[in-house]
């Protein structure tokens, strides 16, 4: 019996040979196909590290954003389409939309000497990215009101005009600022400038502030929630930088740089939602 069984698979090695090894094709196509459905329907989940402080402003951009941190992916690939805030005051539940409008990069120049390095700031516009499941990505991204912006804009629009009339009247030969301070003067430059700092939102209190990537494949949305203050003096600050939203505009230099207010950020709760494609 056992010699016929020997006889049999002489006779048919060959084929014996080709079966085992289509099976062993077959188990790795399998355990690649496995492999491949796990991680095309694993739940994707993005870790969002912050670094620093909040930073609050009001500028020509209108209320404006800053926050720095890391982003790590689980599960599997994303495209981030876009990363946008919600901003939402306690006092009274006003709520503010916040999208990306430029991306950061802080640089320490070292010429002067490691006692007195210089920062260097650059930017550039933003831009979908891919976040890897195998490498985290930092951000440095100002944020700012669009619709606010836009009604700086139009509050600033016949302040510019006024200004450019003024100059073209004025005869006598004046340095810059000593025009502006006369101009300053003027009833149309207390009016914008009432209206500026009226307009900027910011006050004394404590919000909550929505951190929401929006990806596709898959599409998803990731939120994380924190909660900051700002004080009586950061406000005053704030609302202080509605001269130099005039003054950038009408090309006047500045007596200070913008002013920002940094604040702490304070845990809230984290939550993830799905989209479902339309």
């Amino acid at each position: 019996m056992l010699g016929n069984w020997w006889n049999f698979v002489g006779e048919h090695a060959v084929a014996i040979t080709a079966v085992v090894a289509v099976i062993a094709l077959i188990q790795v196509w399998i355990i690649g196909l496995v492999r491949w459905l796990r991680k095309k329907f694993k739940e994707s989940y993005v870790d969002i590290v912050p670094f620093g402080h909040i930073e609050v402003s009001y500028t020509t951009l209108g209320p404006t954003i800053g926050l720095a941190g890391t982003l790590r992916c689980r599960g599997q690939d994303l495209f981030i389409n876009s990363i946008d805030l919600e901003v939402i005051r306690h006092r009274d539940g006003a709520k503010h939309v916040f999208d990306w409008v430029l991306f950061r990069t802080e640089k320490l120049n070292f010429i002067g000497g490691l006692q007195q390095p210089e920062l260097i700031m650059e930017a550039e516009l933003p831009c979908g990215m891919i976040l890897n499941t195998n490498q985290s990505i930092r951000y440095n991204i100002l944020f700012n009101d669009v619709v606010t912006a836009d009604e700086v804009n139009q509050i600033i629009a016949p302040l510019r005009e006024n200004w450019q009339t003024f100059i073209l009247t004025e005869l006598e030969s004046k340095p810059i600022q000593t025009l502006y301070e006369e101009f300053s003067k003027s009833d149309i430059h207390v009016e914008r400038f009432t209206k500026l700092s009226r307009l900027c939102y910011w006050e004394a209190g404590d919000y909550t502030l929505i951190f929401i990537i929006r990806s596709s494949k898959p599409d998803n949305i990731f939120m994380l929630k924190w909660d900051f203050s700002l004080t009586e003096d950061n406000v005053k600050l704030l609302q202080g930088n509605a001269l130099n939203i005039i003054r950038e505009v009408l090309g006047v230099p500045f007596s200070w740089p913008y002013m920002s207010a940094y604040s702490k950020y304070k845990v809230n709760n984290r939550f993830k939602l799905k989209i479902t494609p339309q």
